[in-house]
């Protein structure tokens, strides 16, 4: 078993998802709430829109309405929701990483790697929960994480899937932060829940 090269694989994977929380936008917003400067309106929450399917090699998921896009690299997404002022936003990132083809890789391989590493990458580090689900059409085994701790000082609550198919490892992290909105924290589980392999 070549774990070496596998572990270093899982490892700049983990930093990327690590640092998926860190999608903090400038111009913080409160769904749902009058801006008080403005005296604008009420903005409307959040939903998933179903016409707005994300499509990528190898992936799709739903995008919820009011999360914002972000730069990303080539088959990895990564989006922001909207943040309650003075907090970060929520943010979901779908990492994709290839597996080398003299690597030989198992999901449980996968998740003992990154079980040993999220305690070292998130501060303040419980896990919650964790189970077997079956992605996509072809029932491709996953891990479903439910983790918390702290990010830029910050306490977070993460939702993690980690899956192999042909070939590559996705793993798709939804972060919240404390104080997101209930309905924008619905939206974007929603969207993790809609995660599917083509």
């Amino acid at each position: 078993m070549k774990r070496p090269a596998l572990f270093v694989l899982l490892t700049l994977s983990a930093l990327a998802t690590a640092a998926g929380a860190q999608t903090s936008l400038p111009r913080p917003s409160v769904p749902g709430g009058a801006d008080p400067a403005s005296g604008a309106a009420p903005a409307s929450a959040p939903t998933v829109a179903t016409s707005n399917t994300y499509t990528a090699a190898g992936y799709t998921f739903v995008v919820a309405g009011g999360w914002i896009s972000l730069k990303n690299s080539q088959g990895n997404a990564a989006l922001a929701g909207p943040a309650t002022q003075g907090k970060l936003n929520p943010s979901f990132t779908v990492i994709v990483t290839d597996i080398p083809k003299d690597v030989r890789a198992s999901l449980g391989v996968a998740r003992d790697v990154r079980a040993e590493e999220l305690p070292t990458l998130v501060k303040n580090f419980k896990m919650l929960g964790e189970k077997s689900v079956k992605v996509g059409p072809k029932n491709t085994q996953g891990v479903l994480w439910t983790y918390t701790g702290t990010e830029q000082g910050a306490p977070f609550r993460w939702t993690q899937l980690l899956s192999i198919s042909g070939g590559k490892l996705y793993t798709v992290t939804l972060a919240v932060p404390d104080g997101t909105l209930p309905q924008v924290a619905t939206a974007g589980r929603a969207m993790f829940d809609s995660f599917n392999f083509r």
